[in-house]
């Protein structure tokens, strides 16, 4: 009877963490739509650029440490990319959030801001600055 109890114990605890992986995988998705469907740009400064390693691309991965502000308050990020180097930390580049919930946010890698000292607005811009275009040559390292 003991084993029995065990082993309905392993079964429902499996069961759960299965929900909760499955429910993480679909609320990603929602976010990503969510951010598609509504987002504003904000200048985010880059702070480190980390080495790491990823089994899922089964290799080194950059871990890519950010932060912003919207309406006063302070975000700190981060993001993994796979193709892009070092010399990222020290500047700045857009990001795209989601004005009710800036955490849910995108660091946009090919959209530097060639003016350092670019300022915010306190609820972001609704397209990218003129100071912050498109780089190619950030591309495909």
């Amino acid at each position: 009877m003991t084993s029995n109890r065990k082993l309905i114990g392993i079964v429902a605890a499996f069961a759960i963490a299965f929900g909760f992986a499955i429910h993480g995988i679909f609320n990603h998705d929602g976010r990503v739509q969510d951010l598609d469907k509504n987002h504003r740009y904000a200048a985010a400064f880059v702070t480190a650029v980390d080495d790491s390693y990823s089994a899922a691309n089964r290799g080194k991965v950059f871990q890519v440490r950010y932060r912003f502000s919207v309406n006063g308050k302070q975000m700190e990020k981060r993001s993994a990319f796979t193709s892009i180097g070092r010399d990222m930390a020290g500047r700045k580049f857009i990001v795209m959030y989601q004005p009710e919930d800036p955490s849910n946010c995108r660091l946009l890698t090919a959209f530097p801001c060639a003016d350092s000292s670019i300022v915010n607005p306190p609820q972001g811009w609704k397209d990218v600055p003129a100071e912050c275009g498109p780089d190619n040559s950030l591309r495909g390292r």
